[in-house]
């Protein structure tokens, strides 16, 4: 028997908050079934703050003096409150029903089309113009960095594919399907080699380069990135590079 519990003995009482009949070794004087029965008979809890109405229900609800501000009863509520201008679309591929904020579809700046991006994925016709945008983009003029990245990969003697589809998801510099790798030749500007840039649409490429590597890694895949400026001015540095992560011999 624990100490706080010596002397005690079985006793049977109705709970003076509750009114529930409990049956345990209790204390003499013990009047509650629990601690919040107490704290809510003998103690009552101050109360500091008011009663409101949520503006999405209309429920009573009190809020506490830390949440003075509080316009809801819950969480639910207050979801609720913030879709409630946001429209419904239905998912080309299949068919459910979802909903858009119309901050983002207004103005024709984003074609709703899919709920989710794996039903974007899935598209047949997303993937016939990725494999358009990629026939594009092969025949454009190569940068500096491609260029002596192709010529870098021509000295080891590997085999490449360049601007090449990996998985009908996105376009990868050079493609080694011998060693399962991808190998990106990353301007310094574009893909924020310094890091802390502001730039929107420049932070974007940035986290689309992690997503995509990440893709590439979950799938088994090596993949080796080389900044534009080591490529000018430390080639041998580049190829060692390259050497380690595809295990050439030296």
């Amino acid at each position: 028997m624990a100490k706080g519990q010596l002397g005690n003995k079985v006793r049977t009482i109705t709970c003076a908050g509750c009114k529930a009949v409990v049956t345990g070794h209790l204390p003499p004087k013990q009047r509650y079934c629990s601690l919040s029965c107490y704290r809510q008979g003998a103690r009552p809890q101050r109360r500091t703050g008011m009663t409101r109405a949520c503006e999405q229900c209309a429920a009573a609800f009190y809020a506490p003096r830390s949440r003075a501000s509080a316009r809801f009863c819950s969480a639910t509520c207050q979801s609720a409150w913030q879709g409630r201008n946001k429209t419904e679309h239905a998912c080309k591929i299949c068919g459910a029903s979802f909903r858009w904020s119309p901050s983002r579809s207004e103005g024709g700046r984003y074609n709703i089309t899919y709920c989710s991006l794996a039903c974007r994925d899935a598209d047949p016709e997303r993937t016939v113009l990725l494999r358009e945008m990629n026939a594009i983009q092969q025949t454009r003029r190569m940068t500096s960095a491609e260029r002596i990245g192709y010529a870098l990969l021509d000295s080891l003697g590997i085999a490449y594919e360049p601007q090449a589809m990996f998985a009908g998801k996105f376009c990868v510099d050079a493609l080694l399907p011998e060693h399962r790798a991808a190998v990106q030749f990353d301007g310094d500007y574009w893909h924020d080699r310094k890091g802390g840039t502001i730039e929107p649409r420049i932070r974007r490429r940035v986290a689309l380069d992690g997503s995509q590597d990440a893709y590439m890694r979950a799938c088994g895949w090596i993949v080796v990135r080389l900044w534009e400026s080591d490529l000018k001015r430390d080639l041998a540095g580049c190829i060692e590079k390259v050497r380690q992560h595809l295990c050439l011999p030296s």
